[in-house]
């Protein structure tokens, strides 16, 4: 087999060309095109549902717990739009945290559960969700005597008001 120049720069061109149709391709493909839109769609503001469990007859101002949510475009504005019984709970309009607005509300014996629906707004959206407080049970103290040797002799305690 003889060598020839015009053989050997054939082989070279096709085999560049090749390369070259292998890069172009690559480079087609690998390119998205989210690569070349620099906007965004803003997401919607999103909430979580709120769950918990105290005891009865907190004080109050008694911090409950946090309502969790994320917005989509600006910050967050919450609200109580309904509650069950009324003027229960209340919330911070810029954190979301949940206290007791009245702590005679939170008898189990007559509101076991405590429930409240919340708004959360962002510049964009608004979202809601449901806040739920369970109560438990404590015995109740309707009167508490203590014996000391100031209010008692032999078997008797005198009880002042």
């Amino acid at each position: 087999m003889k060598f020839s120049k015009k053989n050997y720069l054939n082989k070279i061109t096709f085999k560049l060309a090749n390369l070259l149709v292998i890069v172009l391709v690559f480079s087609l493909f690998s390119c998205s095109n989210d690569d070349s839109d620099d906007s965004e769609t803003p997401e919607d503001v999103s909430a979580t549902d709120f769950t918990t469990t105290i005891e009865e007859n907190p004080t109050d101002g008694f911090i409950i717990g946090t309502l969790q949510a994320t917005a989509g475009e600006g910050s967050l504005t919450y609200s109580l739009t309904s509650q069950t019984p009324n003027n229960a709970l209340s919330i911070n309009p810029t954190t979301g945290e949940l206290s007791v607005a009245n702590n005679a509300l939170f008898d189990y014996e007559v509101n076991p559960v405590i429930e409240a629906t919340a708004t959360v707004s962002d510049d964009l959206s608004t979202t809601t969700a449901t806040v739920t407080v369970n109560l438990t049970n404590i015995k109740d103290l309707i009167f508490v005597h203590t014996a000391t040797t100031t209010n008692s002799t032999a078997n008797v305690t005198y009880l002042d008001h």
